[in-house]
């Protein structure tokens, strides 16, 4: 997520929201890798949550495409996402390397 930095590379690959009536594209998030191994998760609240090849995982407005938020795993991501309650509270995972990931908003949040 964000700006290249000099000398880097321009984006190749990106995550596309299509209108399923149309094949019209919605939005397209560019990434500056793309993976064949990673994947996305799409929430009922309106979250996209995607797994980028350099090690971040990143929250995506649905409706938009907008960048909510990232945080980078420090490991290479060759998994999707995944999403998973524990006493009615929401928790997004990710494998990353050799380590597990998991997220959730504040308990004052929910």
């Amino acid at each position: 997520p964000g700006q290249p930095k000099p000398n880097e590379p321009a984006p190749t690959a990106g995550i596309k929201a299509l209108d399923p009536e149309t094949g019209d594209t919605k939005w397209d998030f560019k990434i500056y890798q793309g993976s064949s191994t990673n994947g996305v998760l799409a929430t009922a609240g309106n979250i996209v949550f995607a797994a980028i090849r350099d090690g971040n995982i990143a929250a995506l407005d649905a409706r938009t495409g907008r960048h909510l938020w990232h945080f980078q795993t420090g490991g290479a991501l060759a998994a999707s996402p995944m999403s998973y309650s524990v006493n009615g509270r929401q928790f997004v995972a990710i494998a990353a390397g050799t380590q597990v990931y998991a997220f959730a908003l504040p308990e004052a949040a929910f």
